[in-house]
């Protein structure tokens, strides 16, 4: 099983479970109207950070949901 995740400026973020919506709903907030938002994410390695997102600066990010099926996997 994969994990929901963000990927901006060459790294790779976890999104929690629980946080999931919270975090899409900033991110689509910050990216359409250019605020400063901070998102509580997690490292690959587990720890705790806090990404600081200013939509009016960030030209793009990945936000990969792990929703079913991807375009390189089989669904069975």
């Amino acid at each position: 099983m994969g994990y929901k995740r963000i990927f901006t400026n060459g790294s790779e973020l976890i999104i929690p479970d629980e946080t999931a919506p919270e975090v899409v709903k900033k991110v689509t907030e910050a990216m359409e109207s250019g605020k400063v938002v901070t998102v509580d994410l997690l490292s690959t390695a587990g720890r705790s950070v806090t990404l600081f997102l200013n939509g009016a600066a960030t030209p793009s990010l990945v936000v990969d949901l792990d929703e079913d099926p991807k375009p390189s996997e089989i669904s069975g």
